[in-house]
């Protein structure tokens, strides 16, 4: 399920999947706070084996542009 696109706050601008594991994310971020929570829900929302960014991404406090990684689990489904 891919819901997460329309997670509030977050625009995905670039969507990749590589070695049928490894998924690519950029977008934009209203604040922090909901880049946080969108990387808090990544992670335990059973798709992801684990899902990670550079701190970079958590530098500013609004109006951010991100990228982040991760790893899908074996039975994601995709």
């Amino acid at each position: 399920d891919l819901a997460f696109v329309q997670y509030e706050g977050i625009d995905i601008s670039t969507f990749s999947i590589t070695n049928s594991i490894t998924l690519s994310l950029g977008g934009h971020a209203t604040t922090r706070r909901q880049l946080l929570q969108f990387e808090e829900f990544l992670n335990t929302g059973g798709l992801f084996e684990s899902v990670s960014f550079p701190l970079a991404n958590i530098v500013r406090e609004s109006n951010i542009d991100f990228t982040m990684e991760g790893t899908l689990k074996a039975d994601a489904g995709l």
